[in-house]
């Protein structure tokens, strides 16, 4: 069975903020794609990257990216990177939910 993570409601606007600030400067998305983005410390997230998607999922290779990046589709799909180290990159896409 597929692994899940689940972020808070703020989360989600904060990564959904960032993404359309990317989305709408046009500095790294085409249409249908994913906007990819790190957090930090302090909750702030930034955009570092686009991909197109691959059915549902983003079609970067996850092994590119660091555990914890996220993408954030135009309709508000979001995977996590997850597994693996910062060296080696991520195992997998994992799909999130989002709570209250």
């Amino acid at each position: 069975m597929e692994n899940i993570r689940k972020i808070s409601r703020r989360e989600f606007e904060l990564l959904e903020s960032e993404a359309a600030y990317s989305r709408s400067t046009g500095s790294m998305c085409e249409a249908g794609g994913f906007v990819l983005m790190c957090g930090d410390q302090f909750g702030c997230f930034r955009a570092v990257g686009w991909c197109e998607k691959n059915g549902v999922y983003p079609a970067s290779n996850p092994s590119a990216w660091c555990p914890a990046t996220y993408a954030l589709s135009e309709v508000g799909a979001v995977f996590v990177a997850h597994g693996g180290d910062d060296v080696s990159g991520a195992y997998a896409w994992t799909p999130v939910v989002v709570g209250k």
